[in-house]
């Protein structure tokens, strides 16, 4: 059934996406789970029969004079990932008596006159900003063009260790409490221990406070900054990274080479440029009319360095 091969593809993605890093798959998990929804809401519509042909709106149900359209079923479907759990039919119908529910108290409301309170009209007002701001940064993202293959071959290419050598380390980290003036010699501590037990005596000895923990790391879970170093650590060596107080030492204790195929890569890779060039094109275009617009603070609300808007606001794309 359509809904069948839906949650497979949804696994095979999810298994993919495991090997790239956290916004890969969660981007094309996001993707799967929507189009999968839409199959839903059109398995319940079929089952329910042809709804009803109102000029350009397709009505599911009536609450007394205002109608309820299979695309507002459709919009709830696909905003909520999390009933793709639901059994087809079940799924659509839930949303269907959640937008009746909701119909019903917006009905008495309005008899009310809450709809003419100035809360609620505050509260349309933003609503109604946030959604044509929205429509804005989409109208952007829907020129980005995606990433040609060559591209993607280049990224795989220039980040061997996500993927041709990609590793998964068993490590041990150490936070260890120093002065600046200290780290020269917790370095050097640091490269003379064989062993975790020699780097454990070896700070001890010289009095330095530290707590320890063991733990497993995959390489694309890892600060992009320290990737290309920590892959030239064999085992039993241990990198050292200056932090506030002292330093974070990791040593290795188990290290495994798991690459990935370019084959089963290119996907992951792909949405991934996709999604950072949307949101470059999101950030320029606000920057942009940032710099474009006159801007006048409160002086209570003055920010202390001005912001050059190069950073949206989330985007669900």
């Amino acid at each position: 059934t359509p809904w069948c091969a839906c949650s497979a593809a949804l696994s095979s993605c999810y298994v993919v996406g495991k090997m790239g890093r956290m916004e890969f798959r969660q981007d094309l998990r996001l993707q799967l789970v929507r189009g999968a929804l839409t199959l839903i809401a059109a398995a319940f519509l079929t089952s329910c029969g042809e709804p009803e042909n109102t000029g350009n709106t397709q009505v599911v149900a009536r609450v007394n004079n205002r109608e309820i359209s299979v695309h507002q079923v459709l919009a709830v479907l696909q905003s909520r990932p999390d009933l793709a759990a639901a059994p087809d039919r079940l799924a659509a119908q839930r949303v269907l008596e959640s937008l009746i529910e909701q119909e019903l108290a917006a009905q008495a409301g309005r008899e009310l006159g809450l709809d003419k309170q100035p809360h609620t009209i505050r509260m349309a007002e933003n609503l109604q900003r946030e959604i044509v701001a929205r429509a804005y940064q989409d109208s952007l993202v829907a020129r980005v063009d995606a990433p040609a293959t060559d591209e993607i071959d280049r990224y795989y290419s220039d980040n061997a260790g996500l993927f041709a050598n990609r590793r998964l380390y068993v490590l041990e980290e150490f936070a260890v409490t120093a002065n600046p003036s200290k780290l020269d010699l917790v370095k050097d501590l640091a490269a003379a221990a064989k062993t975790v037990d020699d780097l454990k005596s070896g700070l001890s000895a010289q009095g330095f406070p530290f707590r320890s923990r063991q733990f497993v790391q995959a390489a694309e879970d890892m600060p992009i900054g320290l990737l290309k170093p920590m892959s030239q650590l064999a085992v039993g060596q241990t990198m050292v990274v200056p932090d506030a107080g002292g330093a974070r030492l990791f040593s290795v204790l188990y290290v495994r080479t798991s690459p990935i195929d370019l084959q089963v890569a290119r996907p992951v890779i792909g949405a991934y440029l996709l999604a950072e060039r949307k949101r470059r094109a999101i950030a320029e275009s606000m920057g942009a009319l940032r710099r474009a617009a006159k801007i006048d603070y409160s002086p209570d609300f003055a920010p202390k360095v001005q912001s050059a808007g190069e950073a949206a606001w989330p985007h669900g794309k």
